[in-house]
């Protein structure tokens, strides 16, 4: 009986020390890898999405939680390259502007003088490409008032558009109108690779002398010193459309810079009548004018007791279908 006990009582001791055994310390836990609590807080760390907190958790000796913290980390990784690429969102390839890309943002301009509402769409007489200067008070931009809009006449025969009206009272050779489109101080626009054309028409006066028309051409202005070129005259016609154009690749100034634009028109110079010799008056009478040569330009600024007859009439002059294109 004392047998039983006493085995009982070693059984019982033996199977106390099996449970203490068990339940340990956290000693033994680390050795035998059994919670691995350690390794599941890099699990935690690897949100950081830097990955390093994942190698931190690859500490965790043997635990089955470290290991999985590692690989955790080792996903974290990976997602911050994905996300340095900018995302799904971001396309992959931008589309190129539509060529050519001015430094301006424009790709050129147009004036069609289309309706009422728009009108002459900044147009206007400047006394700076006017004659006689632009400090007399006859000068033909002031004369000349303001351009207006005609809907009556367009270039391209639409009933819905119209053009830019000019009422100029010529009355002599050597002068000049400028209908200017617009000027800066600084350069607006950058017509490097630009073609500016426009239409213009002699509706009625001018030049007395049949075989003396009138003249027109482009002409453009650089920043900051407002040097100017000049198109190739072109003789209008009257009752019809006339077309002008200027390559800016010949225009010699910096076209990058463009601070001016505009029309100027001139009654031209020397034009004899056909009296005095010869188809346009003979070569003997070349430079010399019918209306009295250089007191001509001098009866312009002012001057009454001498003033020749007149050699021009006023002129209506039209304006249409304006454009800045590429070549």
């Amino acid at each position: 009986m004392l047998t039983q006990k006493t085995t009982l009582a070693l059984l019982f001791a033996t199977f106390t020390v099996a449970v203490v055994g068990c339940g340990g310390t956290t000693t033994p836990a680390k050795k035998d890898g059994g919670a691995g609590t350690t390794g599941t807080a890099g699990t935690t760390g690897t949100a950081g999405s830097t990955g390093t907190a994942g190698t931190t958790g690859t500490a965790g000796t043997t635990g089955t939680g470290g290991a999985a913290g590692a690989m955790a980390g080792a996903t974290g990784t990976a997602g911050a390259t994905a996300g340095s690429d900018g995302g799904v969102d971001a396309p992959a390839d931008l589309p190129p502007e539509a060529p050519p890309y001015m430094a301006d943002g424009g790709q050129g301009h147009s004036w069609l003088f289309n309706t009422s509402t728009t009108g002459i769409d900044g147009w206007h007489f400047t006394i700076y490409g006017s004659t006689p200067s632009a400090t007399a008070t006859n000068n033909l931009a002031l004369l000349s008032g303001t351009p207006v809009w005609d809907g009556t006449n367009d270039a391209d025969n639409l009933t819905t558009s119209g053009s830019l009206k000019g009422t100029v009272p010529f009355t002599h050779t050597n002068e000049q109108i400028d209908f200017q489109a617009f000027t800066s101080a600084t350069g607006v626009y950058d017509w490097r690779g630009y073609t500016v054309s426009a239409k213009v028409k002699l509706v009625s006066g001018g030049n007395l002398t049949s075989g003396c028309p009138l003249m027109a051409w482009f002409y453009v202005s650089q920043a900051p010193n407002y040097t100017t070129t000049i198109e190739t005259p072109v003789d209008l016609q009257e009752g019809n459309w006339v077309t002008l154009s200027y390559d800016m690749a010949t225009a010699g100034i910096n076209v990058g810079a463009i601070s001016q634009m505009g029309i100027q028109i001139t009654t031209g110079a020397a034009c004899p009548s056909p009296t005095d010799g010869g188809p346009n008056g003979g070569a003997s009478d070349a430079g010399v004018t019918s209306d009295g040569g250089v007191d001509a330009v001098s009866s312009t600024e002012g001057g009454a007791s001498d003033a020749p007859a007149p050699t021009a009439t006023t002129a209506v002059i039209l304006v249409d279908d304006v454009f800045v294109t590429v070549k």
